[in-house]
């Protein structure tokens, strides 16, 4: 098993141009590699793997098949550190034998999974070298497809190989200077499955008794999913879902005396997300009728990236 420890940002098409055309060109690469990648997720008619926080998949790349299983692990301020099992396989089928002694759960019989959905994308994969640390960097171009439905796939991985964790924040912040960028909570397993309509929408943290610190992840980790369903159908409801999490948010930023974190720079982001509030307000008045405008002027703002990393980095060393 490996430990991944990464961050996902979501791009705009335009961003992911950026990146490729402009930004990565003046970068400093070790390497760098173009994958054609094709996945079937799998899970039992009654989502039994989806309940146990688990996604099991079969990845056909270059005439070669890996089976993969994954946790859902935990995401802490927008940064995934998950349980991976990885095998090479012959066929392109499954192996039950492999999955003994992992998290797959015992209960479940292989015999009842069923393919639900596939991700067919491009993947760019470029090694970094950023002072002491190995960075790989991964920008994926596709497509989620569930039977008649298909999803666009425009993602930025950064996964810390070796070194220090603040130089792969340091490079996820120098990139979201350049184009507008989205911290992802939501995994290529989990767009699947909402696509299919097996799973209607992404939950939010509930919201229970908790200290400061974690109580005030859960919000950030809410506003997430909110403009993850924001992006995804730009409508009034979720434009509401989204002012109503960043609003919670921004005020126990503002207010949680016992929240342990520098005055200043906690001042100063507060006051973006005032900003952010404020643009989101103007944003509802051009729904319904003009959502694609709405959503174009959203996805062209940097300030949500940005403020999305800054609380991250400090949640990840908190």
């Amino acid at each position: 098993m490996a430990n991944e420890i990464e961050l996902k940002l979501a791009l705009a098409p335009q961003g992911m141009q950026i990146v490729k055309q402009s930004w990565l060109p003046r970068q400093a690469v070790e390497s760098q590699a173009r994958q054609q990648l094709g996945n079937i997720y799998f899970d039992t008619p009654e989502l039994a793997l989806n309940q146990h926080k688990v996604a099991l998949r079969l990845r056909e790349h270059n005439g070669q098949y890996i089976q993969t299983l994954k946790t859902k692990g935990q995401s802490v301020g927008g940064l995934h550190q998950r349980g991976e099992w990885e095998w090479e396989v012959a066929e392109p089928r499954l192996y039950p034998e492999l999955l003994v002694g992992t998290a797959f759960p015992q209960e479940i019989q292989v015999g009842e999974l069923t393919p639900l959905f596939r991700t067919d994308f491009e993947r760019t994969v470029v090694l970094m070298r950023r002072g002491e640390s190995l960075i790989e960097l991964a920008l994926d171009e596709g497509w989620v497809i569930a039977g008649e439905r298909k999803a666009p796939i425009l993602e930025v991985e950064l996964e810390l190989r070796q070194g220090n964790l603040a130089e792969l924040f340091n490079l996820a912040q120098e990139l979201a200077q350049e184009v507008p960028v989205w911290l992802s909570d939501v995994t290529k397993a989990e767009r699947g499955y909402r696509l299919g309509g097996v799973v209607k929408s992404v939950a939010d943290d509930a919201l229970v008794l908790l200290p400061a610190g974690q109580w005030g992840q859960k919000l950030y980790r809410n506003w997430l999913r909110r403009m993850e369903g924001f992006r995804a159908q730009p409508t009034s409801t979720t434009a509401m879902q989204l002012i109503e999490a960043v609003a919670t948010f921004q005020a126990a930023v503002a207010g949680l005396a016992d929240w342990q974190w520098g005055g200043a720079e906690r001042g100063q982001l507060a006051q973006q997300l005032a900003e952010e509030l404020q643009e989101l307000r103007g944003l509802v008045e051009k729904l319904p009728k003009s959502s694609q405008e709405a959503l174009g002027q959203f996805e062209r703002s940097h300030r949500a990236g940005q403020i999305a990393l800054a609380f991250s980095r400090w949640f990840a060393v908190a």
